[in-house]
This record gives structure tokens, C-alpha cells and sequence, in this order.
């Protein structure tokens, strides 16, 4: 980080600190990539439900889970939908630059979702 111990006007910066103007947009484009990341996963999270349902209805099976995998599958539908909430809420606070940041708990809240995804395949691929 560079100190300016003199001030003239062709030699101040655009942001006093230069680093964290660079830190700060990097952070900025890290949340966008993410945000549309999710967006698509979403997506595509629905449209696998519909799949899902219309293969219930043609096998003409229980749309209510029974299986392991279908318990842990609705609950990781249940963590994915409260993750989406809270991280449009985290963004909204990061955008009105709320202090102090709240929902610091999502990014740990979102690995263990992923995780308790990952548990769901491993049911599906055991039951077969």
C-alpha cells in the first residue's frame, strides 16, 4: 500500500487507497460471479424437479418421499431455498452498506448444504 505524505493534484489517485479499491472490486465481481452461478443452478434445481414430478406421475408413485434419499433430498431443497433468501438478503445489506454485516453464518451455512447435497447422491447411488 502506498503512504502520499505530500499533496498535489496530479499526483493524488483516483481512491486514497489503491489496494483496497483493487480489493474491493475484486470482491464486487467474486459476488456477481456467484450470484449468477447460483441463478443458473437454480434453474437448472427446477427443472430437475419437474422431471422429477413428472416421472412420480407416470410411474404413478407417491409424490411424498420414502426413501433415504428422497427424506435428505427434501431437506436439501428446504437449505438450498433459505440459502437463496439469505444471500439475496445478504446482498441487498452489502448494497444499502449495512454495518455491521449481517448473515456472516451464510458462506458456512452454504458449505454444509453442499455437503448434505453430496450425502443425497451417496444415498441415491447406495440405494441402486
Amino acid at each position: 500500500m502506498r503512504i502520499y505524505t505530500h499533496v498535489h493534484s496530479s499526483n493524488l489517485p483516483a481512491h486514497p487507497f489503491p489496494d483496497s479499491q483493487k480489493q474491493h472490486n475484486k470482491k464486487t465481481k467474486i459476488r456477481v460471479i456467484h450470484q449468477n452461478l447460483n441463478t443458473i443452478g437454480g434453474c437448472f434445481l427446477g427443472l430437475g424437479l419437474l422431471f422429477m414430478f413428472a416421472n412420480k406421475f407416470v410411474e404413478k408413485k407417491s409424490m411424498f418421499p420414502q426413501t433415504p434419499h428422497a427424506i435428505f433430498g427434501w431437506i436439501a431443497l428446504v437449505g438450498i431455498v433459505c440459502q437463496a433468501v439469505i444471500g439475496s438478503q445478504k446482498l441487498q445489506s452489502i448494497d444499502l452498506k449495512v454495518s455491521p454485516k449481517p448473515y456472516k453464518w451464510h458462506g458456512d451455512s452454504g458449505t454444509f448444504v453442499s455437503v448434505w447435497c453430496i450425502q443425497c447422491d451417496v444415498l441415491h447411488v447406495a440405494a441402486q
